[in-house]
């Protein structure tokens, strides 16, 4: 248990903090009633010594902070223990609130009565805002890191995908030219082909979310861009779905990463095929290269 101050040394305390203006410090009677009150308590807290001395100290808590029985519990502890310390919302005089450290330090007579609380508050309103502050920014780094391990690693994999297709598709273009003349084979290799052409772009796509691969805007007709990609839409979402592209000829060209905008019209696609679950109908419009799903049964 920490030693409790005595009464006999209230007196050079008095005169000790009235100096004091970084920390509001003042003393309690028994019941937690203000008996005096420093220049620092004035400062922080707003209120003169006149105004203050006399009232009880729970006018400093919040409403919320008062009905559950805040103060009355510090009053208990710092008598029990001998000192009770907090951090919580405080309240000023204009009625603002601020982050407040608080000691309350049990004062005792020479036989070792309680006579009283000596209570000291610091206003750490502005190291809370630079500690949340700084946790944020620590939370932001720790993001960018995963985000940027997560794009190395997806780099490195879509980088090996990559020559794995490039050797497969090697091997089927030979396989093709061998086979041109049987129709049934011909037309497999041709469908394989079409597979690893398809899973190149995927490897593109991953390459440029993990950063190794440089974006490439180009001029492109979207027209032509969207009718191009058809086919691979009506693989990728299944015979479940029927798409209808309707894209006006007049439609402007853009300046975009030609990948980019497959991935993105893929993924808008495979959205609305999961809300179709029974199947329907999904159309790519202009303007705005907006998607309308109409599925069935909904």
């Amino acid at each position: 248990m920490r030693p409790c101050l005595k009464a006999s040394s209230v007196s050079g305390f008095r005169l000790l903090v009235q100096g004091v203006t970084d920390y509001a410090i003042f003393m309690l009677s028994p019941d937690g009633y203000v008996t005096n009150w420093n220049s620092g308590a004035r400062r922080i807290k707003g209120y003169s010594a006149e105004e203050i001395v006399g009232s009880h100290f729970s006018r400093f808590y919040t409403p919320e902070d008062a009905a559950a029985g805040s103060p009355q519990r510090g009053l208990e502890t710092a008598a029990r223990e001998g000192r009770f310390e907090a951090e919580g919302r405080r309240v000023r005089r204009d009625g603002t609130t601020f982050w407040a450290h608080v000691v309350l330090d049990a004062i005792r007579d020479d036989e070792g009565k309680p006579s009283g609380f000596a209570k000291i508050t610091r206003d750490i309103t502005e190291r809370r805002e630079v500690n949340e502050l700084l946790g944020k920014t620590r939370a932001a780094l720790f993001q960018a890191q995963k985000m940027e391990a997560i794009g190395k690693l997806t780099g490195g994999v879509a980088h090996d995908f990559n020559n794995v297709l490039q050797v497969l598709r090697g091997n089927l273009e030979l396989l093709e030219n061998r086979h041109r003349r049987d129709a049934w084979s011909g037309e497999r290799l041709a469908h394989a082909i079409d597979a690893v052409e398809r899973g190149a772009k995927l490897a593109s796509q991953l390459l440029a979310f993990g950063r190794r691969q440089v974006l490439r805007p180009v001029v492109v007709n979207l027209s032509a861009a969207v009718h191009g990609i058809d086919n691979m839409l009506a693989r990728a979402l299944g015979d479940t779905i029927n798409v209808e592209t309707v894209v006006a000829a007049g439609l402007w060209n853009a300046l975009v990463d030609i990948h980019q905008l497959e991935n993105v019209l893929l993924n808008l696609a495979i959205n609305a095929r999961d809300a179709m679950p029974s199947g329907g109908r999904l159309t790519i419009d202009h303007p705005g290269l907006s998607a309308k799903v109409n599925g069935n049964g909904c």
